[in-house]
Parts: C-alpha cells; sequence; structure tokens
C-alpha cells in the first residue's frame, strides 16, 4: 500500500512470495491493494512480470478497472485499459455495471480514446 516496488520485488523475487496470495479478512490480493492505492508502478509490475491477472475479482465482485476508477486512480485505470486486457465490451458492461458511467460519478474522465 505503501508504494515501495523495490520491497515487492524483494518479496516476490527474493522471498519468491506468491502475488497471488488473498487476505482472509478482505479478499484482496496484492494487485487489488497496489489499485486501490494508487501505485501503477507495482500493478505494471505485477501484471508483466508476476502474472497477475487484473481482471480477478476481489471479495465484492470488484476488478482492478472498477478499483481504480471508484478510488479515483485515473493513472492506474489508463495503465489496465492499456494493458489490453480489458477488451471494450468488459469495460463497457459489466454484470449491467457501465465502468464509464461510474466514472463520472466518481469525477473521473476515462476516455474512450484512452481504449485501443
Amino acid at each position: 500500500m505503501s508504494g515501495n516496488l523495490d520491497l515487492v520485488k524483494f518479496l516476490t523475487v527474493e522471498k519468491q512470495i506468491d502475488p497471488n496470495l488473498k487476505s482472509f479478512s478482505s479478499g484482496s490480493k496484492p494487485i487489488h491493494v497496489a489499485t486501490t492505492g494508487g501505485n501503477t508502478s507495482i500493478v505494471e509490475y505485477l501484471i508483466t512480470e508476476q502474472g497477475c491477472d487484473p481482471l480477478e475479482k476481489d471479495k465484492n465482485g470488484e476488478d482492478c478497472l472498477c478499483l481504480a476508477i471508484k478510488n479515483k486512480r485515473r493513472a492506474v485505470a489508463s495503465c489496465l485499459i492499456k494493458t489490453n486486457r480489458f477488451p471494450l465490451e468488459k469495460i463497457m458492461e459489466v454484470k449491467g455495471f457501465n465502468y464509464f458511467a461510474y466514472s463520472l460519478v466518481k469525477g473521473q474522465h476515462v476516455t474512450a480514446d484512452e481504449i485501443h
């Protein structure tokens, strides 16, 4: 949560701690915590170097893009969209949930030009 990428690398590489471990209390994984904290470099590292899945949902059924928008983490939201793991149909609607409508409610400006 503090955004210490070197510590995350140390734990995942040197200590070989699984970055996909889920918290018993919150149901969150490190990628959910990094997203919520707005730590773009850690989110990128967990996806590209550790193979974490940003589409995986936490105990509330929220994936990383939802958490980024909900917590007003625009840089992380943009990073997630650019991974191409959120196809347009997934971004537009998940169980009747529209990310763009939600982003407007939360005061975010996730724009269509960020989606390729």
